[in-house]
């Protein structure tokens, strides 16, 4: 497929993949170099998994191992100043980063429930 497109990739190529119809796909809508526009993985939010993890803050020692091993990207550390947050609820759980240069910085994992497959390898590669 050429770049001209990513809305062409989607429908020619990513749609009847994520409908498990790949096989039916003919060589010719594929890019010789393997070229996937950017962009795409907005189409990919599935939210199939049963349960998703959660991070317990007051374990995280922030190796963010987790974040490495997970295969969706949908563990993502954060970093945020005190000001960012002024208008976060509540609920939005930071606790002080750890490590050089982090002073006065609030440090957060965020899971993506719609990105999670339910894997479960950040909770067996997570030391905490």
């Amino acid at each position: 497929v050429a770049s001209s497109s990513r809305l062409e990739f989607m429908e020619k190529v990513a749609q009847p993949m994520l409908a498990l119809e790949g096989d039916k796909l003919p060589v010719s809508v594929f890019s010789p170099e393997g070229f996937v526009p950017p962009g795409t993985t907005i189409i990919e939010k599935r939210a199939i998994a049963a349960q998703a993890p959660a991070w317990i803050s007051e374990n995280c020692t922030q190796c963010n191992i987790c974040s490495f091993v997970c295969p969706h990207a949908a563990i993502r550390p954060s970093l945020a100043a005190p000001s960012e947050l002024s208008d976060a609820p509540a609920t939005f759980n930071t606790i002080d980063a750890k490590g050089p240069g982090m002073k006065g910085l609030k440090y957060r994992i965020q899971v993506s429930p719609y990105d999670c497959t339910g894997c479960d390898l950040c909770t067996h590669a997570c030391p905490d």
